[in-house]
């Protein structure tokens, strides 16, 4: 039987989706008791980690793009001018 010792601050995996170039993960820091989602999305090449409190863990998670800093992730322009052509409409 394998048992982990208390002191281990391995970080812990607590969710993970991907999809259409985005990997997105959810996890547990031992070793500072905190969270932190990671992004990696190939399509626009780029990656970022975002320290998240508990109660926003999921949130984070599911939206992960709220909780960066504006000047950290920047859209290609020809996407960026797709999302807000008078012609784009959202969808519920």
């Amino acid at each position: 039987m394998h048992t982990t010792p208390a002191s281990d601050t391995t970080p812990r995996e607590l969710c993970h989706r991907s999809g259409d170039g985005l990997e997105v993960t959810l996890w547990w820091l031992p070793g500072r008791d905190g969270l932190q989602v990671s992004v990696v999305d190939t399509k626009l090449s780029q990656s970022f980690q975002v320290s998240v409190d508990s109660a926003r863990a999921m949130r984070a998670f599911n939206h992960p793009y709220l909780y960066v800093p504006e000047h950290s992730v920047r859209l290609p322009a020809t996407d960026a001018a797709a999302h807000t052509s008078p012609s784009w409409t959202a969808t519920a």
